[in-house]
C-alpha cells in the first residue's frame, strides 16, 4: 500500500514536471462578463466559458486549455493570450472527439482566426496620446478627406479623447460627426503597437458599435491611427493601412494652451481632497504636478472617480496660505480658460473659489475674476483622521418648550467624540466625529461626521462655536463662517448650553494615553491650551510635571500629539495596583 501511494505521488509530480495539470480552472483575474464580437456576451468562470465549455485540461506551463462542450459532445483546444487585464485573445482548434492535450492543441493553425474578449465593466486606462490635434482621415471611399480638418482634444482626463469628423463634400461617405473615445487597454506585440477602446457618444448604440480596436505609431508630433471595422482586431495590417486611416498633427488652436504650465502648491497637489457633502474628488493626475481632477464620487460603481473636469495650471500668484492661478480647464471634453483660488484654511482643510471663465491664456487673474464665483466649495484632506475635539467637559441646557435637559459631553467617551443626549429620549440626539478645527476672528470652526446618522455619515459638517456670556453656542454653518451665521434662525441646527457643566468624569474614559489631536501649523501650537478646571481630582505638582506634553512626529506634515495629565498618573496608578497585586501573591 505504502509502495501504491509512492508511486502515485512521483508519478504526479512528473507530469506536474511536464506541465500538465488535471484540476483545470481558468486564472481568476479572467472570471467575469467579457464580449467577442459575433458571440455576444461571454462569461468566464473558474472552471467554464459560455459558448467553449468545460474546462478539462491545462498546460501549466503555456497558455494552452483543453475544453470539454457537452453540448456538441466533443473536446477543442483554445490558445488563450492575455494582452491587457481588460482584453483576451485566443485561437481556437477543431472541436473533434476526446484527444491528448498535445494532439488537439496540435491541430492550431498558425492562420488561424484570432478573436478578441474585451472585459464588460472594465476600467479605463490612459491613451497613449495626449493634449490636442488636428487630424486627416480616409474611410476608402476615394481617397484622403483633405478639403476639410478635422480635429481631436483630451477630455478631462487622459483617458478619454473626444473627435471631431468634418465632412468632405468630394467624398462619398464622409459626415459631420463628433465620439468620444475611452480608452481601455493598450499592448505591444512583437513591434507592432495596439489600442483598444469603445466609443462613448455618437451614433454607436450597440455594443458592437461601440468597441474598436486600433494600431498605433508616434512620431515626434504625428500620430497615425487606423481602425478595425466592427469590435475585433482583424484587418488592421500597419497604423497607415486599415478600415479607417487617421494622420494626427498636434494642434494649436485658440482653446489649447501653448505656454510652458506651471506647478500646483505641493500642499495641494500631495493630497486627495474631499468636498464636505462628499459628492467630490480633488486629486492630481497620476505623475503630474501641473494638473488636477475634479471628479464625481460613485460610492457603489466599480469605478469609484469619475473625472468631469480636469484643470492645468498655467500662471500662478502664491502667497503663504492662499494661491490664484490662471487654469486651462476641460470641463467634460469642453475647453476653457478660468481663474481658480486655493486657500488653505488649515493644514487639512482648503477652501477652493472657482470665477468665471476667461477669454485666452493671456488673462492675468485678478480680484474681479471672483466677484460673482461660480463656486465656493470646501475641501478636506481625504487622509484625515478623528482628531480632538477643539473642547472637552461637560455642558448642559434646558428646553423651554418640553422641560427636557440636553447634555453634551465633548471629549469625554473618546477624545474625537461629542455627544447631545436628551434626558426625555435618554440617547444621543446627536453624535459627531470631530476631524478638524481653527480658529477665526472671534469663531472655532470645527469639522465633524454626525455618526448617529446612517444617512448622513459619510458628510462632513462644519459647526461654529461661540461664547455668549454664559453661554456657549454651537451652530451647522453650510457657509463654514463664510457667511453670516444666524445662530437664532430655525433653518439651522443649533444648540446652546450653559458654559460649564463639570469636568469629563474619569470613569467613561477609554482613550488611550497618547492621542492624535489635530494637524496644525507651527504658529497654532499655543493657541488652544489645557483647560485649568479639568484636573481637580490631580495635585498642582502632577499637573506642572505632566502638563502639555507634545510629541512631534517625523513627517512634514509637523503632527503634534498631547497627553492629558490625569490619563497620565491613571496609567501609573492602574500599573502599580497590578505590581502590588502580583507581590503579594
Amino acid at each position: 500500500m505504502a509502495f501504491a501511494v509512492v508511486a502515485l505521488t512521483l508519478a504526479l509530480t512528473w507530469l506536474q514536471v511536464l506541465g500538465v495539470s488535471f484540476g483545470c480552472q481558468f486564472p481568476m483575474k479572467w472570471w467575469g462578463n467579457w464580449y467577442q464580437s459575433g458571440l455576444g456576451d461571454i462569461i468566464i468562470t473558474a472552471s467554464h466559458i459560455s459558448s467553449k465549455g468545460y474546462c478539462v485540461e491545462h498546460h501549466t506551463r503555456s497558455d494552452f486549455f483543453v475544453v470539454e462542450n457537452r453540448e456538441e459532445n466533443c473536446h477543442q483546444c483554445l490558445l488563450m493570450i492575455e494582452r491587457h487585464d481588460n482584453i483576451l485573445q485566443y485561437k481556437e482548434g477543431y472541436c473533434i472527439g476526446p484527444g491528448t492535450l498535445h494532439s488537439l492543441c496540435n491541430n492550431i493553425r498558425v492562420e488561424a482566426v484570432l478573436y478578441t474578449l474585451v472585459r464588460e465593466v472594465s476600467q479605463p486606462v490612459p491613451c497613449p496620446f495626449q493634449d490636442a490635434f488636428e487630424f486627416l482621415y480616409n474611410n476608402n471611399s476615394g481617397g484622403t478627406c483633405r478639403s476639410s480638418r478635422s480635429y481631436a482634444r483630451q477630455c478631462a482626463t487622459n483617458r478619454k479623447f473626444h473627435f471631431r469628423f468634418n465632412r468632405c463634400p468630394d467624398l462619398a461617405y464622409t459626415f459631420d460627426r463628433e465620439v468620444e473615445l475611452e480608452c481601455l487597454a493598450t499592448w505591444k506585440d512583437r513591434s507592432e503597437l495596439y489600442l483598444y477602446g469603445t466609443f462613448a457618444s455618437g451614433a454607436a448604440t450597440s455594443k458592437e458599435d461601440r468597441y474598436r480596436c486600433f494600431m498605433y505609431s508616434l512620431l515626434g508630433s504625428l500620430v497615425y491611427l487606423s481602425m478595425s471595422a466592427d469590435a475585433t482586431c482583424r484587418g488592421l495590417r500597419s497604423p497607415k493601412d486599415g478600415p479607417l486611416t487617421m494622420e494626427l498633427n498636434s494642434d494649436v488652436y485658440n482653446h489649447w494652451p501653448t505656454i510652458a504650465p506651471c506647478s500646483f502648491p505641493s500642499w495641494l497637489r500631495n493630497s486627495s481632497w474631499r468636498d464636505l457633502p462628499g459628492r467630490y474628488r480633488l486629486l492630481a493626475e497620476e505623475d503630474r504636478q501641473d494638473k488636477l481632477l475634479l471628479a464625481n464620487f460613485e460610492k457603489n460603481s466599480v469605478q469609484k472617480h469619475v473625472v468631469i473636469s480636469g484643470y492645468r495650471c498655467l500662471r500662478m500668484q502664491e502667497d503663504t496660505h492662499e494661491s490664484t492661478m490662471l487654469t486651462h480647464v476641460v470641463e467634460e471634453c469642453e475647453p476653457r480658460f478660468q481663474c481658480i483660488r486655493a486657500k488653505r484654511r488649515h493644514a487639512n482643510v482648503m477652501q477652493l473659489q472657482k470665477g468665471g471663465f476667461v477669454a485666452n491664456e493671456n488673462h492675468r487673474c485678478t480680484e474681479s475674476d471672483f466677484t460673482a464665483l461660480r463656486s465656493d466649495e470646501l475641501f478636506l484632506a481625504e487622509d484625515s483622521f478623528a482628531g480632538f475635539c477643539p473642547f472637552e467637559g461637560r455642558y448642559y441646557s434646558v428646553v423651554e418648550r418640553t422641560g427636557c435637559r440636553l447634555e453634551m459631553s465633548a471629549g469625554c467617551k473618546n477624545r474625537s467624540q461629542l455627544e447631545v443626549i436628551s434626558t426625555c429620549q435618554f440617547r444621543p440626539v446627536l453624535q459627531l466625529r470631530c476631524l478638524s478645527w481653527w480658529r477665526e476672528q472671534q469663531n472655532l470652526l470645527f469639522l465633524a461626521q454626525n455618526v448617529s446618522s446612517r444617512e448622513s455619515s459619510d458628510r462632513v459638517l462644519c459647526f461654529i462655536m461661540r461664547h455668549n456670556g454664559p453661554m456657549t453656542d454651537i451652530l451647522q454653518d453650510n457657509s463654514c463662517g463664510q457667511g453670516v451665521a444666524n445662530f437664532t434662525s430655525r433653518q439651522s441646527e443649533g444648540y446652546s448650553f450653559q458654559n460649564y457643566l463639570d469636568e469629563c468624569p474619569l470613569e467613561i474614559i477609554q482613550q488611550p494615553e497618547v492621542a492624535v489631536i489635530n494637524t496644525i501649523d507651527d504658529d497654532d501650537v499655543d493657541e488652544e491650551p489645557l483647560p485649568e478646571h479639568g484636573y481637580s481630582h490631580v495635585s498642582s505638582e502632577d499637573i506642572s510635571r505632566a502638563k502639555e506634553l507634545y510629541v512631534r512626529s517625523s513627517d512634514a506634515d509637523k503632527i503634534y500629539r498631547r497627553i492629558r495629565p490625569f490619563d497620565l498618573l491613571l496609567s501609573i496608578n492602574y500599573l502599580q495596583i497590578l505590581m502590588a497585586t502580583f507581590l503579594s501573591r
